[in-house]
């Protein structure tokens, strides 16, 4: 139920970006005569952006949404088995969308821990991991360390390589604390890629 509410609340959104006036009759929304003040310039609409592990979410996801954050397993120390699962996952996804005459972009969300050193990094991680269990706020970031982008500046680059050979594209990164992880990230790893 949840997956069809999605499924249609995106083709309502995409119907009063692109039309000038927008009627629906649906199971869990209606609109007669629907109109924005304001339209989106992006065209033919802005990218939505969407996440599940869900099969059924995954069917939406293909048939209305536009880059798919992929899932992945807590635990900075699954890195090499997340990325594998990942390739594995936008192969399926790749197919569902093909079968609807439709192409997926794929991103990822992640905390990044940028170091001195490897062992650094791990001090850092298993730290947050360790603050992560403490309330669901504290387990985001502590379970965004399973995408894997900790180490030196030099091994994030590299694992971010990896990921766009995958064809993972979009890259929505967190830090603590922000703004000098943000500084690190910008100052030391983006010159690499």
């Amino acid at each position: 139920r949840r997956y069809r509410r999605m499924g249609e609340f995106v083709e309502v959104m995409k119907g009063l970006w692109t039309q000038d006036t927008f009627t629906h009759a649906g199971d869990f929304y209606q609109v007669a005569g629907g109109r924005l003040p304001i339209r989106p310039r992006q065209l033919p609409t802005p990218p939505v952006y969407a996440a599940t592990r869900s099969t059924a979410g995954k069917e939406v996801i293909a048939r209305h949404c536009d880059v798919w954050f992929l899932p992945y397993d807590p635990g900075y120390r699954l890195y090499d088995d997340n990325l594998r699962a990942m390739a594995r996952e936008i192969r399926d996804m790749d197919a569902r969308a093909a079968a609807l005459g439709r192409t997926m972009r794929y991103g990822i969300s992640a905390h990044v821990i940028a170091a001195p050193t490897m062992a650094r990094a791990e001090v850092e991680a298993d730290a947050l991991e360790a603050h992560g269990q403490k309330d669901r706020v504290s387990a985001v970031a502590a379970k965004a360390l399973g995408a894997g982008l900790m180490g030196t500046p030099r091994e994030i680059a590299e694992r971010i390589r990896r990921y766009e050979d995958i064809g993972v594209e979009c890259l929505m990164l967190h830090f603590h604390p922000m703004m000098d992880g943000l500084e690190t990230f910008a100052g030391e790893v983006m010159p690499l890629l």
